[in-house]
């Protein structure tokens, strides 16, 4: 069983490992094609390795700031980073750098990230407001968390 003053740091255990995995395949892809085989920039790989930091110290300096309280809005700092390292993985290393930073005609890297940030945002919408729902329906939050 797990001790509730424990579970924030149980949490960032198991992502710091996962979340600097995905990163540095991230940081490999993007200097592999965008530095080496595109000659384009070496922008991509600065990029992620800040996403690699960030998904690394972000996680830390939320257990510091928590104290052992183990709060939800604590966990779900946590969480949120893991889940934007994975999303920074498949969707800006894959799509949007393509994107931005391929040699590719002015109007597919126009109408490529106009669709890719209208998608972001509608996903997020929809995201938010389940989450909003789900919260407001639920007596779980109620009954695990005292914040």
């Amino acid at each position: 069983m797990i001790h509730a003053k424990t579970a924030l740091w149980n949490v960032v255990k198991k992502t710091i490992p996962l979340t600097l995995f995905v990163n540095v395949v991230s940081i490999t892809i993007a200097f592999g094609f965008y530095a080496l085989a595109f000659r384009v920039s070496l922008a991509p790989f600065w990029i992620a390795t800040a996403m690699l930091i960030i998904a690394v110290v972000g996680p830390c300096v939320i257990v510091l700031i928590d104290r052992g309280q183990s709060r939800l809005v604590s966990l779900g700092l946590a969480n949120m980073i893991m889940v934007t390292a994975f999303y920074f993985f498949f969707g800006v290393v894959f799509f949007f750098f393509y994107l931005m930073f391929a040699p590719l005609p002015l109007y597919a890297h126009a109408v490529g990230l106009a669709l890719g940030i209208t998608l972001t945002g509608y996903w997020m919408a929809v995201t938010a407001r389940d989450v909003d729902r789900a919260l407001a329906t639920s007596r779980f939050v109620q009954q695990a968390f005292e914040d």
